[in-house]
């Protein structure tokens, strides 16, 4: 938050004294598991670290009328919909990028939101885990929801059509990325999702307070 602050100090020209107090101990390179604190929820369906690290990539469904999990056991760990053909979604999956689904396991479930999008409802869809590793932490979630969109339009044009995916675009933010998805044209959005990111490290490079190497004294000097 106090890198972003900066960010925004710069962005727009803002004449403030900003002071950022930053964290002792903790290297951007660190994950939640690493820090040995407790979890506190930041929201009601975030509850463990594990719905958190899924997030980033199956909140793009959020507005697109399918579960994401809420009202689960495993937030944003579940996709899902009354509708939703397994098998036919899967294939289309499988034949985009093979990096996509790399080190993540696919498990087809049947599940009954108690609340939330399709609450009460009976739905077919997936549970994702990661295929290695003690934490269970996607590599590129942001990867995996860009193909989900794609993937329910290809599968199920009429239940998931053009408005669902467009649905998206607040969370995207590029529409041509948008208009890649649209097309199954996964290799193309991830490349230009890939260039937004690079452009966005490159603008932020100025205010980071934590590197990888960080260490308490390295913060201090920072300041």
């Amino acid at each position: 938050m106090g890198e972003l602050s900066l960010l925004h100090r710069a962005d727009l020209n803002l004449d403030l004294d900003l002071r950022v107090v930053a964290m002792k101990n903790w290297a951007r390179s660190m994950r939640w598991p690493q820090t040995r604190l407790p979890w506190r929820r930041p929201s009601p369906n975030l509850p463990d670290y594990r719905s958190a690290a899924w997030y980033p990539g199956t909140c793009l469904l959020e507005f697109s009328g399918v579960s994401v999990g809420r009202g689960t056991q495993a937030p944003f760990q579940i996709v899902g919909a009354p509708w939703l053909d397994a098998p036919a979604v899967l294939n289309v999956l499988k034949s985009g990028p093979a990096e996509i689904l790399e080190d993540i396991q696919v498990e087809p479930i049947s599940f009954m939101p108690s609340h939330a999008v399709c609450a009460d409802e009976s739905c077919q869809g997936f549970y994702f885990r990661t295929a290695s590793g003690a934490v269970d932490e996607p590599q590129r979630p942001v990867d995996l929801g860009l193909a989900l969109l794609g993937a329910l339009h290809h599968a199920h044009p009429e239940e998931f059509d053009a408005s669902k995916v467009r649905a998206a675009l607040p969370l995207l933010g590029s529409p041509a990325v948008l208009q890649a998805v649209l097309d199954y044209d996964i290799g193309s959005a991830l490349r230009l999702a890939r260039l937004d990111a690079d452009a966005f490290r490159t603008r932020r490079a100025a205010v980071l307070l934590y590197e990888k190497a960080s260490t308490a004294a390295h913060l201090r000097d920072a300041m």
